[in-house]
């Protein structure tokens, strides 16, 4: 039986803008109002740099391609499908309040979230000049053949 774990990083930033949350209508979120945000903390969820694991994208499936270790009930009773984390990458790089978004078994779950929270510190996201903290969604496919 082979096993194989995909990987598919998909980044829930959108380049060009930050955002923190909607603005109230009829009223645009301001830079200083932004900076201001970033300074206290907050999640982006777009940026004008994505934070970048080292190496890009790529390196990251391979990361997480070389770390993820089927479990070996689940493999046994061929579980698989795509677990869905979110997680922070903070301003220093670091990657924090990993949690499960769409789960598919506690096994794989786990074993997800596990080597995410081992991530490497990345290049942190920048807006205004000033590293910010940034939320990503990353769908993990596990799939026992």
């Amino acid at each position: 039986m082979k096993l194989i774990v995909s990987i598919a990083f998909i980044l829930m930033n959108y380049t060009g803008f930050a955002q923190t949350s909607p603005a109230p209508a009829g009223r645009e979120l301001h830079p200083d109002s932004l900076l201001k945000a970033a300074q206290r903390g907050e999640v982006f969820t777009a940026v004008q740099r994505n934070p970048q694991f080292p190496g890009g994208n790529a390196a990251f499936g391979q990361y997480l391609a070389a770390n993820i270790k089927y479990p070996k009930n689940a493999a046994k009773n061929k579980i698989g499908g795509t677990v869905i984390l979110t997680m922070i990458v903070e301003t220093d790089g670091s990657v924090a309040e990993v949690k499960v978004l769409r789960s598919v078994d506690k096994e794989l779950d786990e074993e997800a979230m596990r080597v995410v929270k081992a991530s490497p510190k990345w290049l942190p996201a920048i807006q205004n000049d000033k590293p910010v903290r940034v939320m990503y969604n990353v769908p993990i496919n596990f799939s026992a053949k």
